[in-house]
């Protein structure tokens, strides 16, 4: 009588997300920059800290530039963006 060979244990969730996101350098950098220009363009100590008290609106303004920037880095095309990003095989 032959046992099956062990079943590799699932992942936990934590782990799953964390390969997601994290499991390439490009990726987890693009995530980094995605929350921290979330968190800019969100919590106002944040935003007086990053640019000394200019208008919130501007803040938000360069969140969503730098947002479109790396999302053009990963191959994803952002209306009008034309240059910038990666140019792998281009």
């Amino acid at each position: 009588m032959t046992t099956p060979p062990p079943t590799p244990p699932e992942p936990s969730i934590g782990r799953r997300y964390f390969l997601f996101f994290l499991g390439t350098p490009r990726r987890f950098l693009a995530t980094l920059a995605v929350l921290v220009a979330i968190i800019i363009a969100v919590v106002p100590p944040v935003q007086r800290w990053f640019l000394g008290g200019i208008l919130n609106t501007t803040t938000v303004l360069i969140a969503v530039l730098f947002v479109a920037l790396i999302l053009r880095s990963l191959g994803i095309k952002v209306p009008g963006t034309k240059r910038g990003g990666s140019r792998n095989g281009h």
